[in-house]
């Protein structure tokens, strides 16, 4: 059974990252979801850095909604709340990965609860798009 839930997670959370323009899930490994934030929106573009990932795990963790005037409600709110995620990777010269991850502690919540679970999960993707959509807004404001 956990090893199934661990499956239905992932593929529940690579479909939430697959319909965001802006993210890309660009390795799925059992329990970890690895996500690639383009810089404009599209396939085959460019993707972000190490050093952009850095300050996107670090806005992740704050309420940025202030600093984005032209996000519509559902962003604001998405950027208003704090998410964890794991730290940047530098996987290749062309770009970095952050990662969500279902941890021991999570995969119980998971088992006990899969659509609280997955609202969470959702809401920490929701703010990395909002966040790979904004970042060059978000970087100017200088947070």
């Amino acid at each position: 059974e956990r090893s199934a839930s661990i499956t239905e997670w992932a593929t529940a959370v690579t479909d939430m990252v697959n319909n965001e323009a802006f993210l890309d899930p660009w390795c799925v490994e059992r329990s970890i979801v690895s996500i690639r934030v383009s810089k404009s929106g599209g396939n085959g573009g460019e993707w972000r850095s190490m050093s952009e990932l850095r300050e996107l795990y670090r806005w992740m963790s704050a309420d940025v909604s202030g600093a984005v005037s032209d996000a519509t409600a559902e962003e604001k709110e998405a950027l208003s709340k704090p998410a964890y995620i794991g730290q940047p990777v530098d996987v290749s010269e062309t770009h970095a990965i952050v990662r969500i991850a279902l941890g021991a502690e999570s995969l119980l919540s998971y088992l006990n609860d899969k659509d609280a679970t997955l609202a969470e999960d959702r809401a920490t993707v929701s703010k990395l798009a909002a966040i790979g959509k904004h970042f060059d807004t978000l970087k100017q404001s200088g947070l």
